[in-house]
């Protein structure tokens, strides 16, 4: 019953001559908490008034292209009803060609006229580094040193193509990292042509260890966090005699 829509200032972002507004949006194709299934699509408003003061009006399919991303495969598996699915990613998969987009639905405010302007505060954004990364006869280990939740992102290297597993969990069970937890198995995967590799997850992963399950070169990981900028605060009150 409740939608909220986020507004972005794209001012900053822009620079004299031509400019180029991409939204990547990723779709489930099946049922859970956070997504339903349908058509996949977006609700775009806004606009940009140039120099000339031509406008270009978001919401007009006419002024969009569109293309699917085929390296995300669809036999990725499911993580949890409830928390959506794994990524697997495979990259030596081309992107299709660029396309004319449809219009599936009315004009967003049309479509959403109970929609609310979202009242809350920009994240905040932490990037988290590991304090550890350990070698391991098949990979490597690494430790976040905390609980952390966010996006990840990994560069690596690789004198050839192969599969790579990223593994999650909260703690070691016997010094390993154990993502099959409460019938889930927490990971994805990445299919890695030779060369430099640069991926970020698409969802959030909340993890203290990650394992990779291959030997490659990792150039940098780190988990970047998006939370409110909220702060804890005490308050001692005074106690009274009764």
């Amino acid at each position: 019953p409740y939608f909220y829509y986020d507004t972005i200032n794209l001012r900053p972002h822009l620079k004299s001559g031509r400019n180029e507004l991409r939204i990547v949006a990723h779709h489930q194709g099946r049922d859970s908490q956070s997504y339903r299934a349908g058509t996949p699509a977006i609700l775009v408003a806004g606009g940009c008034r140039d120099g000339k003061g031509v406008f270009a009006d978001f919401s007009d399919a006419r002024i969009w292209r569109g293309r699917p991303l085929r390296r995300y495969r669809s036999d990725a598996h499911r993580l949890f009803p409830c928390i959506g699915f794994s990524e697997h990613v495979d990259f030596s998969a081309p992107d299709a060609e660029w396309g004319d987009v449809s219009t599936v639905a009315m004009h967003p405010w049309d479509e959403r006229p109970t929609a609310l302007a979202r009242d809350l505060p920009d994240w905040r954004e932490t990037v988290r580094e590991p304090v550890s990364r350990m070698p391991e006869r098949n990979g490597w280990l690494v430790d976040m040193g905390r609980e952390v939740c966010g996006y990840v992102e990994l560069g690596v290297t690789t004198g050839k193509s192969m599969s790579v597993g990223i593994a999650y969990s909260e703690a070691l069970a016997d010094g390993r990292v154990t993502p099959e937890k409460g019938g889930m198995n927490y990971s994805d995967r990445l299919e890695l042509t030779a060369g430099e590799t640069d991926w970020r997850s698409y969802e959030k992963r909340a993890f203290r260890f990650l394992r990779l399950d291959a030997q490659v070169g990792v150039r940098h990981l780190r988990v970047v966090e998006n939370v409110w900028p909220y702060e804890a605060v005490w308050e001692n009150e005074p106690v009274g005699n009764d």
